[in-house]
């Protein structure tokens, strides 16, 4: 499971956390040094936290 932060303004209250519960496809190749994803698409697999 991987949690993801989004904080609009400062830090503390205006903070919302997803959890995800698989967010990737399958593993990077071997030497792969990045991998970018689309934070849309990840924030809406999330769920909030109970």
């Amino acid at each position: 499971m991987f949690r993801l932060r989004e904080v609009g303004g400062a830090y503390g209250s205006d903070c919302a956390v997803r959890y995800v519960q698989q967010p990737f496809q399958r593993q990077p190749d071997f030497g792969v040094t990045s991998v970018n994803y689309d934070w849309k698409q990840l924030w809406e697999q999330g769920q909030s936290p109970v």
